[in-house]
This record gives C-alpha cells, sequence and structure tokens, in this order.
C-alpha cells in the first residue's frame, strides 16, 4: 500500500479517522493523504470563497500533520470545497490513484447508526479503491512481512496480498 486517504475534521469521528490511518500507514510505509472536506451549498459553485470555514480546516490540518509525526508516517493534507464529503473523498481519492480510503469504525449500536446515517456508506458505495473500517483496538500485525492487506476488491478477483 502506498497511499492510505483519510476523512478529517474537529470532530472525535473525525480524529478516529486519522488515528486508524496512522496506525496503518505506520505499519505499511503508506503516505497517508487526509483530506478536510468543505461542504459547499448545491446552490452555490464549487470554488465559492468560503472564508474562514477554509482557515479552520487548515488549521485542522495543521494538527494532523503534528499527529502523523507522532506516529512517524508521511502526511500530506488537503482541503477540498464539494457539495457532498463523499464527494469530497471519493473525488480526491480518485484523483490521488489511492490504494484504500481508511476509516474508523463505529462503536456500539449508537455509533453505528450515526455512521449509517453519516458519509460513510457512501464512500463505500462510490469508492474508487477498497474502504478499511478499522477498530479502535486494532493494532496491525504483518505475519508475512508483505505489510498487503486483503480487501473487497481482492476477494471479488480472487486476488488476496499473498497472491498480487
Amino acid at each position: 500500500m502506498r497511499q492510505l486517504v483519510t476523512l478529517i475534521d474537529r470532530s472525535p469521528i473525525g480524529r478516529a479517522n486519522l488515528d486508524a490511518a496512522c496506525r496503518l500507514a505506520a505499519d505499511t510505509a503508506a503516505v497517508v493523504l487526509a483530506i478536510h472536506p468543505i461542504e459547499v451549498p448545491d446552490i452555490l459553485p464549487l470554488d465559492y470563497p468560503m472564508g474562514d470555514i477554509v482557515k479552520l480546516a487548515w488549521a485542522e490540518c495543521d494538527r494532523a500533520h503534528l499527529m502523523g509525526q507522532e506516529f512517524g508516517v508521511t502526511l500530506q493534507p488537503a482541503v477540498c470545497q464539494a457539495h457532498s464529503v463523499a464527494d469530497a473523498v471519493v473525488g480526491f481519492a480518485g484523483r490521488e490513484a489511492a490504494d484504500a480510503i481508511c476509516l474508523a469504525a463505529p462503536r456500539g449500536p449508537l455509533g453505528w447508526l450515526r455512521w449509517l446515517r453519516g458519509p460513510g456508506p457512501a464512500i463505500m458505495r462510490s469508492s474508487p479503491c477498497p474502504v478499511l473500517l478499522v477498530g479502535d483496538g486494532w493494532r496491525p500485525q504483518a505475519v508475512d512481512g508483505s505489510g498487503g492487506i486483503p480487501t473487497r476488491h481482492a476477494e471479488r478477483t480472487g486476488e488476496t496480498s499473498e497472491s498480487s
């Protein structure tokens, strides 16, 4: 895995996404592409100046960069304006030819309910690459040293990380 996209924002879920992506990148030597999406109302053009919202997004990107340094991973932050969070993440992953999108798995029934009502399902449906849901207690373990992770796309084609 070379490039891993994750969704960041000021929420606890955004920070959990970043933590999960950094843990995975530390094990696989991947670069984390941390995107902070800014939702632009549908009636406005995508390049509409969002002012202070963009400044706050870049401040969160700076915090994300520091967290990447704590994990010892390369983190490249980006701010992207789109009409939806899913459009921003999926479009960014496609443009950057990302190997995977990493999201923190929700905890408990209420966490799953919030996740299902958020952008997660739309990201999974339209993603150009595998979407990895990483749980809180997950710690990476490379058994064969390849760092490969089986994905839902590999399972469809009959491949796994060992055969690719």
